[in-house]
This record gives C-alpha cells, sequence and structure tokens, in this order.
C-alpha cells in the first residue's frame, strides 16, 4: 500500500535537493552533473510513479521509478524523496515477484536511509529470502525482532525457522543473536498447529555456552513437548536445570498433559484435518496406535459423502492422514493395509508435484514388510523429481536396505558409497542403512563422530534411548533394533555416551526421520 506521509513529500520536497549526492545502490555509479531541466522531469516521472502504484499498476510503476533512480537529477534530491522512491520501488517488484535481485537492492538502498521502517525491513527480508542470501536474510530478521516485532507476522512460521537454522550454520553469534531477538519479542507460531519449543531448546543450550544459567533455566520452563525434556533429562549439559526443578522433567506427566492440548485442539476446529493428523500423530508417538486408527478413520468417514466437504484442508493434508493411518497399521502389524494407504497417499501430488515424502515412505514399508523388490520399483518414480538433500539421504538409506535384504552387493556398494560421502545430510540415515550392511564397525564410527560434534549430539544421544516396541514389529524391523542395540552396547560408543550423557526408557515409540 502507499505511505500516506511518504506520498505527501510529492506535493513539496522534491523541490528541496543536496548539493551534492552519493551513489545509487541500484546503479553503483558517481551521479554526473544533472543538466538544467532535469530535475522537473524528474519530478514529473514520481508523481506519476505514485499514482500508478496507487492504482495497482506496478509494473507502470515499476519502469517510472527505475527511470527516476536511474536520472542524474536524483542524487541530489532529499532524503526523503530518495527513500520514497527506493522503497515504493521495493514494493513494486515485491508484489510483481519476477525480479527479486532488483527488488533486494531496492530495499537495501531503502533500509539505508534514517528513515527507513519495520515496511522496508520486511521487505529486505523477502527479497534476501527470495534470492537466498542467507547472510542478509539472518541480518534482517534480527533487526526486525529487535526493532519492529509487530512485522514479524508478515512472514510464515517456516521462513522464520528455516533462516534461525541458516544462522545457527554460520555462526553460533549469529543463531544466539536472532533467537535471543525473537525471544525478546515474545515471537510465537501464526499456525495454532506449530510450536517453538525447537527453538527454545536451541536457546537453551546457547544460554548454558553463555553462562546465562538462570536465564536457561527460567526458559526451559516454557518448554513443553515431551522429546525436548527428553533430549534435556539426557544430556549431562542440561543437569543443573533438570535438578532445580525435576517436576518439569517428568515425561509422563507431560505427554499426559500435550495430549489432552492436542485433543482440545483437534476439537476446537473439527473442519480442519490437519488437527486430526497432530493428534493421530501424537498417538502414535506414544505407542497408541489404536486410538490413532480410530480418529482417522472416523475423519475418512466423513468425507464419504460426495456432497459435503467437511475439511478445509482436505486436499492439502489427507496425503499425510493415509501416512499416519499406515503408520498405525504398522504397528499393529496389518502391513498389507499399511501398503495399501500408502500407495495411495503416494499417489497424491504434493505442491502439484510427485509426492516425494510418501513415496520413500512407501519404500521403507516395502523394506519393514521385507519386500525389497517392491521398494526399488517404488524408489524408481523419484526419478523426475528432485528432492531436498535430505530426501535423498532418505531415498538411499531405502536404497540400501532393499539391496541388502536381496544381497545385492553391487547395488548396496552404490548406496553405501553415496550415504558415506553424505553423511551430514542425514546422519541417522547413514547409520541405519550401514547397520542394514552389518557394517557395525563403519556405523560406530559415524555414531561416535556425531557425539563428538556439540550440533549433531543431542538428536544422537535422543536416537539412543531405550522407546517402547510397537504392539507388533516385522522381522526386519526386529533385526533392525536388535543391531542398534548393538551399536549401542559397544564399549567404544557406551564411553562415548557416558562422557555426554546417559540411556534412559521412555514409553514413546523410536523418533523417526
Amino acid at each position: 500500500m502507499i505511505r500516506q506521509a511518504a506520498a505527501a513529500l510529492l506535493g513539496g520536497l522534491f523541490y528541496f535537493w543536496a548539493a551534492a549526492g552519493t551513489a545509487s545502490p541500484i546503479t553503483d555509479s558517481k551521479p554526473p552533473q544533472a543538466p538544467p531541466g532535469a530535475m522537473t522531469a524528474l519530478i514529473a516521472n514520481l508523481h506519476e510513479a505514485s499514482e500508478r502504484f496507487g492504482d495497482g499498476d506496478n509494473p507502470g510503476a515499476r519502469d517510472l521509478l527505475v527511470k527516476a533512480i536511474n536520472d542524474p537529477a536524483f542524487q541530489t534530491t532529499s532524503p526523503e524523496v530518495q527513500h520514497f522512491a527506493y522503497s515504493t520501488l521495493a514494493e513494486a517488484l515485491s508484489v510483481l515477484g519476477d525480479d527479486w535481485p532488483r527488488a533486494h537492492g531496492a530495499a537495501c538502498a531503502a533500509t539505508l536511509s534514517p528513515l527507513a521502517d519495520g515496511r522496508d525491513w520486511q521487505l529486505r527480508l523477502e527479497s534476501a529470502y527470495e534470492i537466498k542470501d542467507d547472510s542478509d536474510s539472518i541480518m534482517s530478521l534480527t533487526t526486525i525482532a529487535s526493532n519492529w516485532p509487530g512485522s514479524l507476522s508478515y512472514f510464515s512460521d517456516n521462513a522464520i525457522k528455516k533462516v534461525v537454522r541458516k544462522s545457527q550454520e554460520q555462526s553460533e553469534d549469529k543463531g544466539y543473536a536472532v533467537l535471543e531477538a525473537l525471544r525478546a519479542a515474545q515471537w510465537r507460531p501464526a499456525d495454532l498447529y506449530s510450536y517453538a519449543d525447537d527453538l527454545w531448546f536451541d536457546l537453551v543450550r546457547l544460554r548454558l555456552e553463555h553462562g546465562d544459567q538462570k536465564g536457561a533455566a527460567a526458559l526451559a520452563q516454557d518448554i513443553e513437548i515431551p522429546p525436548y525434556l527428553v533430549q534435556m533429562r539426557d544430556e549431562k549439559v542440561f543437569d543443573p536445570i533438570v535438578e532445580a526443578n525435576p517436576s518439569h522433567f517428568d515425561v509422563i506427566k507431560a505427554i499426559e498433559r500435550e495430549l489432552e492440548a492436542t485433543r482440545a485442539l483437534a476439537a476446537a476446529q473439527p473442519d480442519h484435518l490437519q488437527g486430526i493428523n497432530l493428534l493421530a500423530d501424537y498417538y502414535i508417538g506414544i505407542n497408541r496406535p489404536n486410538e490413532a486408527l480410530e480418529i482417522i478413520d472416523a475423519a475418512l468417514a466423513r468425507t464419504r459423502d460426495k456432497d459435503k466437504k467437511p475439511f478445509v484442508d482436505f486436499d492439502g493434508y489427507v496425503n499425510w492422514t493415509l501416512n499416519d493411518r499406515s503408520r498405525a497399521l504398522v504397528e499393529l502389524g496389518r502391513m498389507d493395509e499399511a501398503v495399501h494407504d500408502l500407495e495411495a497417499a503416494a499417489r497424491t501430488p504434493e505442491n502439484g508435484a510427485i509426492n516425494v515424502s510418501q513415496v520413500i515412505n512407501l519404500a521403507d514399508t516395502y523394506v519393514s514388510a521385507g519386500r525389497p523388490q517392491e521398494a526399488l520399483t517404488t524408489l524408481s518414480f523419484l526419478g523426475l523429481a528432485k528432492p531436498t538433500d535430505y530426501g535423498r539421504m532418505a531415498a538411499e538409506n531405502a536404497r540400501g536396505c532393499a539391496y541388502a535384504l536381496l544381497r545385492d552387493q553391487a547395488g548396496l556398494a552404490g548406496s553405501l558409497n553415496y550415504i558415506r560421502a553424505h553423511v551430514a545430510d542425514g546422519p541417522k540415515m547413514a547409520i541405519e542403512t550401514l547397520l542394514c550392511a552389518d557394517d557395525i564397525d563403519g556405523a560406530a564410527k559415524v555414531l561416535i563422530a556425531q557425539l563428538d560434534n556439540p550440533k549433531t549430539r543431542t538428536w544422537t544421544l535422543y536416537s539412543l534411548q531405550d522407546f517402547a516396541m510397537p504392539p507388533s514389529v516385522t522381522p526386519v524391523d526386529m533385526e533392525a533394533a536388535r543391531r542398534w542395540r548393538v551399536l549401542r552396547d559397544r564399549p567404544d560408543v557406551t564411553t562415548k555416551i557416558s562422557m555426554f550423557g546417559r540411556i534412559g526408557s521412555y514409553p514413546i515409540t523410536s523418533p523417526g526421520y
């Protein structure tokens, strides 16, 4: 929308300009002397650009603003006028969405102005995110959270979390700064089905590393999700926090508390399949697959009336409903039904493209069922897809375990070569593939390296806990669990575990991917 105060500048402030300007961040060239009469043409262009922008003619406004900014006379205008031009150009380009590099240049120029506001920084973050400028995205998000926290609502929860993850990859200081800024801004996900416990868990650790035990302990009291409580119980670095208030870290009570909260959330929005999926997923996670199956089947029964549409988000979430139904069926030993549901889910497009997630999950289920050739056939459908690095690792994990079951040494060698070269993309999957190959020594080497690495230690310790076994386990999965225990009980592994943490027993199922 038009900035009313800035637009008003066009009524008079164009006639006041400095004697000398600076180089334009768009043109990056020193402005030459403006010829006589140039200012009149510049003013006319900016007036018309403002009117076109107000009328929704973003292409027209863009062209006139670019022309004005490239005009030699532009650099002699007032700071107010320059800010208006850059800011409006960034806004117009953002709406058009077809030239993000130029949008980013305009937004950067606008934020360099002393008149910059939250909207300028929103545009800078949006455009930096689009061009994958991680450093500028991190700096922009930190600036917004610190100065205009209300502007955080303009960005999706996933975008904010992605920028935070990038900050942690770049440096501990950047990660600490952006997390502290978000915490001070009292940020919370807009999505009712999401949570920020993952971010605050990371911040608890960072506060401890920075010597702020009191702040870490206070923040830990806001973390409610059971897996994060488990991780704090079982990694020694968190001992002072857990020992200060052990009742908060009672995992059984936390499970019941979160189950009630999830039930209430699903009940509050009965027309949202996402809430039902979340509740089913929770039941599966606490080893109660029958109850997960019950609520899923009740939801799917509501969709059989073709004249009614009981769920507003059916198209976007039904594939995950079938995915969760399949998971529950696997835990109940009903493998043929589980495969049937995942086949249906895999045929459901994901964002208009090949459903990579369910195709890989279907392949995993075929492996668990002892049907490796069908797993390989399923994975062949990914040929035209472009999975993420993580997705590629998950696919190679399923492929390698299928080759192992077939005793196809050549195929297995290819998968092992890939996972050894890409351990960082999925350490747990690399270990599982090595275990499928019965390479306990190789798996131990990867596992110990993950325990030695502070960035991967917490998740690695969590994956080694004693979790509840489902009501039914296939022979393939039983053997995989046995090999995990053999790996965990090796002297070199147990010694490393004891350096950083401990093993506990919990009534929740083993973490998946």
